[in-house]
């Protein structure tokens, strides 16, 4: 049973890095800004963008939460604990490192407000973050996700499946 897990997970996951990919790359930007102009591409394409990143991670999930599944470990207590710790750790620097790159900017909600403003779009490539966790690591959201992933004290064989495929991404992909 783990098997078909994996390989029906790993499908997914393919799924959403092909796509993820896809429109992260420029082409797919600049054929937007020839079919509905560069001004209406550059303040919508950032929300499209994460719009079609978490409908096609969705099928990720239901997946993880569908497929049967069983535990391969469960760590004790105290480094259960220890563990958690290192996921908070996690999840407060994937927030510091929102908060540093422009929460509004990286969701695609700033450009719509310049968009509907009619004030000149700011691009995100503009600007290289070389400031904070940028300094010490290129891709802190990628970072802390995967130390969020790793540090579960309990892990199934689909969750394994979802990190190992995840940690490919992330690597490929960055």
């Amino acid at each position: 049973m783990p098997i078909q897990n994996l390989i029906y997970l790993f499908l997914a996951m393919l799924f959403f890095a092909v796509i993820h990919s896809l429109t992260a790359g420029n082409f797919l930007r600049k054929m937007l800004a020839g079919i509905i102009g560069e001004r209406a591409s550059a303040g919508w394409y950032r929300i499209f963008y994460n719009l079609v990143s978490v409908l096609t991670l969705l099928p990720v999930g239901l997946l993880m939460v569908l497929l049967p599944d069983r535990n391969l470990y469960q760590v004790g207590f105290p480094f259960d604990i220890l563990m958690r710790f290192a996921q908070i750790l996690s999840v407060g620097g994937a927030g510091s490192a929102l908060i540093s790159t422009d929460i509004g900017r990286f969701i695609g909600l700033s450009q719509i407000w310049e968009h509907f403003r009619a004030v000149p779009l700011k691009s995100a490539s503009d600007v290289l973050r070389v400031d904070g966790l940028y300094r010490v690591v290129r891709h802190p959201l990628y970072l802390f996700s995967l130390t969020f992933l790793w540090f579960s004290p309990g892990l199934t064989w689909n969750g394994l499946s979802f990190n190992v495929a995840a940690t490919l991404y992330f690597v490929i992909g960055s």
